[in-house]
């Protein structure tokens, strides 16, 4: 393939005058075959196509000459991306001024400073790698990178509507407090209802199908994964519990949280899960018979509980009619179910944290993960662009609730 030799810093010509060569299948006693051969011009760099085609792997080297300088030459290993170089060039002490001027005028090569043209140089390819003009990537690559979605992007946007609609709705001025009443809010039905993962119309077709084709009672088949649609609520909490730093001043009740502690012995829905059959098989909980289809159409008892087939999605912030039989305790480790409130020293806060310590905390981790981004404090890595995803994708799938 036929690259882009990118040389940047290179002095212009009405000030010295550079030969300028480069060698491809070098083997170290000589430099190989002739590509490319210029002299810089005006502009103080160059970008330009070589003329002969470049093996991926091959030695590439690159060869500047010119009256009072050292002979310069730099050698790297072809990747299949653009040759970017920035020179660093040393003047020559011991020859003639004379010969100096055939390529120079003597006066500005005694006042040139190869030290600064060499850092100009630089700055000059960083803003040319910034706006993509050229890649030091292989094509392959550098197509690869461009088709990478920029979540912190989408995000930006979405939060500049969630912002709008905390102002339309709360009464407070700063926007920390404004995200966190929205703790109240519609949002707060969608935010559960994605928790309890409502079951997947299709699936529940199939199931019930199958129950009405075999006339058998199929519940006990049904699992989780089979029927549920991810929810990226928890998705977004579990990447910024993973986040070192930016979260500290709430890891505690992060920390707090069972369903994202993969520890053995923490499997909180099979936990949930195995004490609600209990309750339905006790005296209490045998009401009547169940039906499969009657699974997906209405919730059997506790009333802090949906059932979908074999699947339960409980929600521990309702108060259940049954007692004790759900708790604090699902969603948070003991310690903070014993005292769930004590987590914020601002009045007004504790008393939104009391309406929904869950949701309070998704919100007030989603605003932290805004002030990062938008305070960069935040780089733009794979990882951070993961949390950017869900961060985005959990807002996307509550922000309905409030259209």
């Amino acid at each position: 393939m036929k690259p882009r030799i990118a040389l940047f810093g290179l002095p212009p010509k009405s000030t010295g005058k550079l030969h300028i060569w480069v060698y491809a299948n070098g083997d170290g006693h000589h430099y190989g075959d002739r590509v490319y051969e210029a002299d810089n011009d005006e502009s103080g760099k160059i970008l330009a196509y070589v003329f002969s085609d470049i093996e991926i792997g091959c030695r590439v080297t690159i060869v500047i000459m010119s009256s009072g300088i050292c002979e310069y030459s730099h050698s790297l290993e072809f990747k299949g991306a653009d040759i970017s170089h920035v020179p660093n060039f040393r003047k020559e002490t011991n020859t003639d001024e004379a010969e100096v001027s055939e390529d120079w005028n003597i006066d500005l090569w005694r006042s040139w400073n190869p030290h600064q043209q060499h850092d100009h140089g630089l700055a000059i390819e960083k803003k040319f790698l910034l706006d993509r003009t050229i890649s030091v990537a292989p094509v392959w690559e550098s197509y690869y990178l461009d088709s990478n979605i920029d979540y912190f992007e989408k995000f930006q946007k979405l939060w500049i509507g969630l912002n709008a609609y905390a102002t339309h709705r709360s009464t407070e001025s700063g926007d920390k407090k404004k995200i966190l009443s929205l703790v109240g809010s519609d949002l707060r039905q969608a935010f559960h209802e994605s928790l309890r993962h409502e079951s997947n119309k299709k699936s529940a077709e199939k199931w019930l199908t199958l129950q009405k084709a075999t006339g058998l009672n199929m519940t006990s088949d049904i699992v989780r994964d089979e029927i549920a649609t991810t929810c990226y609520s928890l998705d977004f909490l579990e990447c910024a519990k993973s986040e070192i730093g930016i979260f500290s001043d709430i890891t505690n009740q992060l920390n707090g949280l069972v369903f994202l502690n993969s520890a053995p012995g923490k499997e909180v829905f099979r936990d949930v899960f195995s004490r609600y059959h209990e309750y339905m098989a006790s005296a209490e909980g045998i009401v009547y018979p169940f039906n499969l289809a009657d699974a997906f159409l209405a919730p059997k008892a506790p009333c802090s509980v949906k059932r979908f087939g074999g699947l339960v999605f409980h929600d521990p912030f309702l108060t259940s009619e049954h007692g004790s039989l759900f708790s604090l305790e699902d969603y948070f480790g003991s310690e903070y179910a014993i005292a769930p409130y004590q987590g914020q020293t601002d009045t007004q806060l504790r008393a939104w944290e009391t309406v929904d310590p869950l949701f309070f905390r998704f919100l007030h981790v989603l605003y932290q993960f805004r002030c990062a981004y938008f305070h960069g404090d935040l780089p733009a890595s794979k990882q951070n662009n993961e949390m950017a995803r869900t961060a985005y994708l959990s807002l996307h799938e509550l922000f309905p609730a409030i259209l």
